[in-house]
């Protein structure tokens, strides 16, 4: 990891035998079934692309992604507690100045993914955002980055020039990779930042560098409290 004044404290798990494993796969199992029962229950899902700004409330959800979504100055957008994010086709959300809220809870966590998980989706990309944006009790799953060079950087999550705030998500099965082996953090690349990334539980995402945390140059990201298990990388295991 490269790191200019980077404060990290993660504690890396063994996998698959630890007591939190276990706490882990619980806590999947029961996301998963919300979010199945989510969409059998729907009496409706909301199709977005495009610029979007206001609120993704839970009554619309699920909010299915059939183009790549912006959200640009000055607006912002709010995802409410409970609401699923699913990409239909390889897409991605972009937020350039804008600012991005998901805040769910322990009960009602937010849950972002992939229709085809084979496929996957491009994540989320924060590009000199909002440092109010946050991420707090999130699931973020099968996203996929494998652009050239610098674009695959990011498989969940890819800041820079902005601080957001990422708390108590969980990252899984999400990657960074391309044929140069330039892809780095597979949940999270963090780069010209000083993001505070704590108290998340990452698992089984991979890179080429830092299969779950890539720390760029000239930053000084606050990286704490974070669990790392079973992820892996051509260089560097978890950060």
């Amino acid at each position: 990891m490269d790191s200019h004044r980077t404060d990290v404290v993660a504690s890396v798990l063994p996998y698959p035998r630890s007591k939190r494993m276990k706490s882990i796969c619980v806590w999947r199992a029961a996301v998963l079934l919300c979010v199945i029962l989510s969409q059998e229950l729907a009496s409706a899902q909301t199709e977005v692309s495009g610029t979007q700004n206001g609120t993704w409330t839970l009554e619309n959800s699920p909010y299915v992604l059939v183009g790549d979504v912006f959200v640009n100055a000055p607006d912002t957008l709010t995802i409410d507690p409970g609401v699923v994010v699913l990409a239909d086709g390889y897409h991605r959300i972009t937020v350039e100045g804008g600012e991005l809220v998901a805040v769910g809870t322990p009960e009602a966590p937010i849950m972002m993914t992939a229709m085809n998980q084979t496929q996957g989706w491009g994540g989320i990309r924060l590009f000199g955002a909002s440092d109010e944006s946050r991420f707090e009790y999130c699931t973020f799953e099968y996203a996929k980055n494998f652009g050239p060079n610098l674009e695959s950087r990011g498989g969940a999550i890819r800041i820079e020039q902005c601080s957001p705030t990422i708390r108590f998500n969980e990252f899984r099965h999400n990657s960074s990779h391309n044929d140069n082996f330039n892809g780095g953090g597979g949940a999270v690349y963090v780069h010209l930042s000083s993001a505070i990334v704590a108290n998340n539980i990452m698992f089984t995402n991979s890179a080429d560098n830092g299969g779950a945390i890539r720390a760029g140059d000239l930053g000084t990201p606050i990286i704490r409290g974070t669990h790392l298990v079973g992820n892996i990388a051509h260089l560097g295991g978890g950060v």
